[in-house]
């Protein structure tokens, strides 16, 4: 039976990799109308916190999925430090990865896409809670989707060890403890900032329940 969630973490490592984890993850949940999905800026492309709110769709093989250009400004109004830009995404896989599962499972779902970089706690912070704001009185569901793989290049167990660290603060719904222990363990964590936000939204929107997919 498909669960209804308030937000997921997908990881983006290339479908070679991890494409089967995530299309686990998105096989298990209920993709409703709009995913929010918001992704890393491995480039420093731009500006550090983007939105694509001004194109009409990104196209993939299985055809344009389009963005809630609607909800993009409602998100704006709601989160100040958020800029209209398309640079950030131009070059960037790890929101436009994500977007063929949700395709493939739910073709109408729309999509606001929205990138994040710099190390940042506060705004993090503040970015998670106006998303929150913004997505509360909704009477559509909305889906978060924060993009982020895992350790980088380290040799399996050290890779668990350090995962396992971030993965229980993950699972507690706990941003902040996540971010300190990134810096604590030194976990090559790429989608930190997108996981924070994602949580610390979820949160304020009334989650507190977690799974592990795998």
């Amino acid at each position: 039976e498909k669960k209804s969630v308030t937000g997921v973490l997908s990881p983006h490592a290339g479908y070679v990799y991890s494409g089967g984890l995530a299309g686990k993850l998105f096989a298990g949940i209920r993709i409703p109308p709009t995913a929010v999905i918001l992704g890393v800026n491995h480039r420093g492309m731009g500006r550090p916190y983007a939105i694509d709110a001004e194109r009409e769709g990104w196209e993939t093989p299985l055809g344009v999925a389009p963005i809630n250009q609607e909800l993009a400004a409602h998100i704006r109004k709601h989160c100040p430090e958020l800029e209209a830009s398309r640079t950030p995404f131009d070059a960037e896989h790890s929101m436009e990865v994500q977007v063929p599962f949700i395709q493939y499972l739910s073709p109408e779902t729309s999509i606001v896409p929205i990138a994040v970089g710099t190390f940042d706690p506060a705004a993090f912070r503040r970015i998670a809670l106006g998303l929150a704001e913004a997505l509360k009185d909704r009477k559509d569901e909305v889906l978060l989707v924060a993009s982020s793989d895992m350790t980088h290049y380290e040799a399996a167990a050290s890779a668990k060890e350090k995962d396992t660290q971030a993965l229980e603060a993950i699972l507690r719904v706990d941003a902040a403890t996540m971010l300190q222990r990134l810096a604590e363990y030194e976990i090559s964590m790429c989608g930190f900032a997108p996981t924070a936000i994602m949580l610390d939204a979820a949160k304020a929107l009334g989650a507190s329940k977690t799974r592990l997919v795998g």
